[in-house]
């Protein structure tokens, strides 16, 4: 399918919003898709040499309607992702995933962070380093010195209690 032919589905789609009355899912949905359509038009154009089959079901690139009746409204902060990466995306073969949101509400993308538990608690070292009140990197250095997120805490709390005594 060329992209010609996916630009004049696109139009005739009965669901896809313009803006006017359209709910938020609705459009969260669209959006998915129409970045589900970029990576299928990638792939053509590369020759599909790198993959061999096409990363969307046919179904999907045909019809917005389609894809919307398959998966329904898409919530905020949610995405598609395969369940079988070597296969087409399609609807026996994804499902919806939270994207990680960072405390100032931007989408966290990338590698996934790793995990330190301490004191009952399990954060990324950069919650940690937020909780602490020092930059990341820090933080990083310190632990990469040999030091503990116990002691790290411990400074901490040193520190607060001898600014407060002050």
């Amino acid at each position: 399918m060329t992209t010609r032919a996916i630009r004049r589905l696109r139009r005739r789609s009965a669901l896809a919003p313009n803006g006017v009355g359209a709910s938020p899912e609705i459009k969260r949905s669209y959006l998915v898709w129409t970045r589900l359509q970029g990576l299928y038009r990638r792939w053509v154009q590369a020759g599909s040499q790198r993959q061999p089959h096409a990363p969307l079901h046919l179904r999907w690139v045909a019809s917005f309607d389609d894809f919307y009746a398959d998966l329904g409204p898409i919530p905020e902060n949610h995405t598609v992702q395969a369940l079988d990466p070597l296969q087409p995306l399609g609807p026996k073969n994804c499902r919806l995933v939270e994207i990680p949101v960072s405390p100032g509400g931007q989408p966290r993308r990338g590698v996934q962070p790793l995990l330190i538990s301490a004191d009952g608690a399990t954060r990324s070292i950069r919650e940690w380093a937020e909780v602490l009140g020092i930059a990341d990197h820090q933080l990083r250095y310190r632990l990469w010195k040999g030091e503990t997120i116990e002691d790290q805490l411990a400074q901490a709390q040193s520190r607060s209690t001898t600014a407060a005594a002050a």
